[in-house]
């Protein structure tokens, strides 16, 4: 399943939860599904299975007037202010302030990835069973144990878990994003994310 966080176009303050139909393809509303249903992703992941049957049984009955075409939605990061159990799989958008990094935090890097917007995720929540076996995420990716050795994890944890080749710092020369360029990471399976800078 591909499990998203949404509002409508012209309804920014509206949070719903849906799961799309397939990447790109209309969004079911599950709260308009099933009115027991919560209304944000950290809420329907807190269901536990309860939450992911009914997420399923919204996908395959698909009823008309639950499904949002993709034309009037508006994605949101599927985790908003993310806390800390593998639910599924996005892409995330790693962002880093150089300048705070490296020159005015005495090279301390976590100032420089904690600023507010860095780090936006989507365009989806992969569900672990929609993400087929050897899928270099799947790999990759620690386990909940080895995790749980170190800290309490919640619903809506997020774990980063690779950068790909390339980062513009380390570039000779190096290379640093500006104003109105456009940000794309892909993982295969999962989705695109793109990120206007401004």
């Amino acid at each position: 399943m591909r499990l998203v966080q949404f509002c409508l176009k012209g309804d920014e303050g509206r949070v719903r939860v849906g799961v799309e139909q397939g990447e790109g393809l209309g969004v079911v509303d599950l709260k308009a599904f099933d009115p027991s249903m919560p209304t944000t992703m950290k809420e329907l992941l807190e269901l536990g299975e309860k939450g992911m049957e009914c997420a399923q049984r919204a996908l395959e009955a698909s009823p008309a007037q639950c499904v949002v075409p993709r034309v009037e939605v508006r994605l949101l990061s599927p985790v908003l202010a993310p806390e800390k159990v593998v639910a599924g799989f996005t892409v995330a958008n790693d962002v880093s302030a150089r300048d705070w990094q490296m020159k005015r935090n005495g090279k301390q890097w976590l100032l420089g990835k904690t600023f507010d917007s860095f780090c936006p995720l989507g365009p989806a929540l992969v569900t672990t069973s929609a993400v087929k076996a050897g899928n270099s995420v799947t790999s990759r990716t620690p386990t909940q144990p080895y995790w749980t050795r170190f800290m309490t994890l919640s619903p809506g944890d997020v774990f980063p878990t690779g950068t790909p080749p390339g980062v513009g710092v380390f570039r000779n020369p190096p290379v640093f994003l500006k104003r109105r360029d456009v940000v794309e990471g892909q993982i295969d399976q999962l989705g695109v994310i793109r990120n206007n800078v401004v």
